[in-house]
């Protein structure tokens, strides 16, 4: 298990139970090493707000403070930091929550502060993916399309497919390939694909004999 506490004041040098950076090349680097800052930063780029707030492309900052905590045990683990980020047309600084299941980091909640503006980060990306009408009737064509779609990182043609596995109406009823296309929308950060993934669990659980 690693555990990174990390902290800094001024004048001392003190460790504190929750980090403190005054420069927040350390923080980087812990970010680093645990792989969230890339991830967080990443969820940040997601938001439509953050970027026209910021531009692009965004990054750490090199001034600002750095705070937080960390741990990960395996594939599993915690994260809550505030990192100072940037963009070629404003700053400002980003604190998050992220959870690590099955070794993939996933965004619990944030909010980016620019001045006196702030963002939900969370909400903006865990926002509900647009809607797409289910074929009505097998079509191998359509099906490879989506599939296609999905394979290539467009996650609504991913939900579809689940739902499609789910219900069972135009292609047999799948649920491991439905949990399979769930999952693919849950590791994007939407948060419905988690929920329908669970779901889909307890659905199979429920079938399973006694």
């Amino acid at each position: 298990m690693r555990r990174w506490i990390t902290g800094s004041c001024v004048g001392l040098c003190v460790l504190l139970v929750v980090a403190c950076l005054i420069t927040p090349l350390f923080g980087a680097l812990v970010g680093s090493t645990m792989g969230f800052s890339a991830f967080a930063l990443e969820r940040l780029a997601d938001c439509p707000r953050a970027v026209e707030l910021l531009g692009q492309p965004l990054r750490i900052s090199l001034l600002g403070r750095s705070c937080g905590s960390a741990e990960v045990s395996g594939k599993t683990g915690t994260a809550s930091w505030v990192l100072p980020v940037s963009g070629p047309q404003s700053s400002g600084s980003f604190a998050f929550e992220l959870q690590m299941s099955d070794g993939r980091w996933q965004l619990v909640s944030g909010q980016l502060r620019v001045g006196e503006l702030r963002v939900d980060v969370g909400a903006c990306v865990n926002r509900g993916l647009p809607e797409m009408r289910l074929p009505e009737r097998p079509d191998a064509d359509i099906m490879g399309k989506l599939t296609a779609q999905c394979e290539m990182r467009v996650f609504t043609p991913c939900l579809v497919l689940g739902n499609l596995y789910r219900q069972g109406a135009i292609v047999p009823k799948d649920l491991a390939k439905a949990r399979e296309y769930y999952e693919k929308v849950c590791w994007a950060g939407y948060t419905q694909g988690c929920l329908l993934r669970d779901s889909v669990d307890a659905e199979r659980l429920g079938a399973a004999p006694p």
